[in-house]
């Protein structure tokens, strides 16, 4: 029966290289070794026939190509059945260096390697991929295949006890992956070095050089290359003769196993069961070999399956149960005379499955020519028929969208235009009425003719952030006092203003109804009554202002602040005094204390100045931060020789150049007064 299955397996493979125009819908090479990694020990048979699908469209995916050498479980689960597909498709593809030929003689030196442990025969193989490599443009895929070779390379010359070309192949896996940054290939490269200088008879030092590349690889997470550097410590204290850390990273290697790959668990768990047995545990020796032998037997890896009956042997005598040992040791002897007469035996069974599969191959091909006489007919005659199915289709709906998205384009017009108009109408109210909210905030501002009779020499920098602002200046005359305040209200814009009307209405009933002139106690008058104002309402209301608040009689400054300090700059002085302001706000507070009232003797040509936060405050400049306190101060001293009026030019002038594009974050309001 496997004669048969072996043929029609061939047959099929061929089949699907010359009937790649059936199968255009399953000509993704991702599909077909999707499909054959989940096939791979269900049905190796089946595994195969769709690597050999995945194959065919490996020339015109180069995206894929390098993924093909993942795919060595499939081809040893399908034994013999994968060397006869590769002798006929070498024998296709020898006069092309193709990306199909490069890849077929690959993978018959891997099996060489891995099934039958023929290195020389794999070297041979080695030796016609020196000479593609050299024509080949794929970096990738020449660094992953340098690096196989470089492995029979190792293994022959370590036999030879001749490394020095080995090493020559590790230098140029390194250089080349280096070059185009290829991870992996440097990683392979730098354990094969240290490979090197532990058997070229520098174990130290070859431990050493795996100790410097451990925590490199683990952070690069590749568990192949992390279960070749553990493998190969343990190799080395091994030969050290340290049998418990040789044990160690046995285990630790066996860890990094990749899931499914079991030819390499079988591989790892002969060098834990070695180093138990090394240790006199013959116990755990024999349980890690028996697990490892039932691998070994399923996969076909007759070279681990004599090393494991090697090792039961030596592991049941040291247990004294020599019938068993006397067993193992027989059936390691069976497989290395099988091993020898395997080559003989393929031939004779390669030359009978050829004979078949030349017979089966003349009746398909006869077929094959019936068949694609008649689908070419047929399939002439479906593509005019499609073709003509397919316009009319398209025809129908090409119409059927137009006209839809015309019947839509107009209805949403029109209710864009209804939505515009609503909109529209609505701003212009909006608009109306923030406007009249502005009138109203400025007939409760006092006229900066009112300002100029108090204050001659002054001046107020006003700058509403929106069409109203939460900022207000506040003047008020009493007893021969001359009572002025910078406030700044919580939020700006309608918000702001609102609070601001209430805020100056506190103010005025402070001097006018309760008749105070001491700024610490207008604003404890001012807060409690603002605070009466809020309570009405059943919600919490947080809001308030910050304020400087003066009065001047004469050249007596008396001065109370909520979080708005006062600054005097002296007449020919070079530096700013500052009073700093009680840091409490007018309105609701966690701690409520009196205001602190400040007197000071001021002399002739000394100035003054009280001002919101929001100049300096202010984003621009060229890296778009903000203008802060200090730049204020510094601005306010060079200013000094100016007329107060002149001193308000150059401020404004000085804030639109520091803002520049940015948008005004605050509203402004700065008073300057000069005694």
């Amino acid at each position: 029966m496997k004669p048969i299955r072996v043929l029609l397996l061939i047959c099929l493979a061929f089949t699907s290289f010359t009937l790649t125009g059936q199968t255009k819908q399953f000509d993704s090479v991702n599909f077909w070794f999707n499909q054959a990694e989940k096939l791979s020990f269900e049905d190796p048979d089946s595994a195969l026939i769709c690597v050999i699908k995945g194959l065919q469209s490996i020339e015109t995916d180069s995206a894929n190509q390098t993924r093909r050498f993942v795919m060595l479980p499939i081809y040893m689960n399908a034994g013999a059945s994968f060397l006869e597909f590769l002798d006929r498709q070498m024998a296709v593809h020898s006069d092309t260096t193709s990306l199909a030929n490069l890849f077929l003689t690959h993978q018959r030196m891997r099996y060489f390697v891995t099934i039958e442990a023929d290195f020389d025969q794999a070297f041979n193989y080695c030796i016609a991929l020196r000479k593609q490599l050299e024509e080949n443009t794929n970096h990738f895929l020449y660094a992953a295949i340098l690096s196989d070779v470089y492995y029979v390379s190792y293994w022959i010359n370590h036999v030879q006890h001749d490394l020095k070309k080995s090493r020559d192949y590790a230098n140029k896996l390194l250089k080349h992956s280096t070059q185009f940054n290829y991870q992996s290939g440097i990683f392979a490269a730098k354990l094969g070095m240290a490979e090197l200088t532990q058997h070229e008879g520098d174990i130290e030092g070859g431990i050493r050089q795996f100790l410097a590349l451990e925590n490199d690889i683990l952070e690069f997470n590749d568990s192949i290359l992390i279960n070749r550097m553990y493998l190969q410590l343990s190799n080395a204290h091994v030969e050290n003769e340290d049998e418990k850390t040789a044990l160690k990273y046995g285990y630790l290697g066996y860890r990094y196993i990749p899931s499914g790959n079991r030819s390499l668990k079988s591989f790892n768990t002969i060098h834990i069961a070695r180093g138990h047995l090394k240790l006199g545990q013959a116990d755990s020796a024999i349980s890690w070999t028996l697990g490892a032998m039932n691998v070994a037997v399923e996969l076909g890896l007759k070279k681990e399956q004599k090393d494991l009956h090697e090792m039961l042997a030596m592991a049941y005598k040291e247990k004294g149960n020599f019938e068993k040992a006397l067993f193992h040791t027989e059936r390691k002897l069976e497989l290395e005379k099988e091993q020898e007469s395997l080559l003989s035996a393929a031939n004779i069974s390669n030359l009978e499955a050829e004979l078949e599969e030349q017979r089966f191959t003349m009746n398909i091909k006869e077929k094959e020519l019936e068949i694609e006489r008649r689908d070419a007919v047929i399939s002439r005659d479906q593509t005019v028929k499609l073709a003509l199915f397919v316009f009319l289709l398209l025809t129908i709906g090409i119409v059927i969208v137009s006209i839809r998205s015309y019947t839509r384009k107009k209805n949403d017009a029109a209710t864009i235009r209804d939505q515009r108009d609503i909109v529209e109408e609505r701003n212009r109210e909006i608009l109306d009425s923030i406007s009249y909210a502005k009138r109203i905030q400025a007939a409760i501002l006092p006229p900066f003719k009112l300002v100029k009779e108090y204050l001659e020499n002054s001046f107020i920098l006003y700058k509403p952030k929106d069409i109203v602002a939460g900022d207000f200046y506040w003047i008020e005359h009493k007893d021969g006092k001359i009572l002025f305040a910078a406030a700044d209200c919580t939020g700006h814009g309608v918000p702001g203003a609102m609070v601001s009307v209430i805020c100056n209405n506190g103010l005025n009933r402070s001097v006018r109804e309760f008749g105070l002139t001491d700024p610490g106690e207008i604003l404890d008058k001012t807060r409690e009554i603002i605070l009466q104002e809020f309570e009405k309402s059943e919600d919490e209301v947080r809001d308030g202002m910050d304020i400087a608040l003066c009065s001047l009689d004469g050249r007596k400054l008396r001065y109370a602040g909520a979080n708005n300090p006062l600054w005097i700059i002296k007449k020919g002085g070079d530096t700013v005094v500052e009073i700093r302001p009680d840091k409490q706000p007018i309105g609701a507070y966690e701690i409520t204390n009196s205001f602190t009232t400040h007197e000071v003797e001021l002399a002739e040509g000394d100035t003054i100045y009280i001002f919101s936060d929001g100049y300096a405050d202010q984003f621009g400049g060229e890296k778009g931060k903000k203008f802060k306190a200090a730049n204020f101060k510094r601005l306010l001293l060079s200013i000094q020789n100016e007329s107060m009026e002149r001193q308000r030019e150059i401020t404004n002038e000085a804030f639109e150049s520091w803002k520049g594009s940015i948008e005004q974050v605050d509203d402004v309001c700065v008073i300057g007064v000069r005694v």
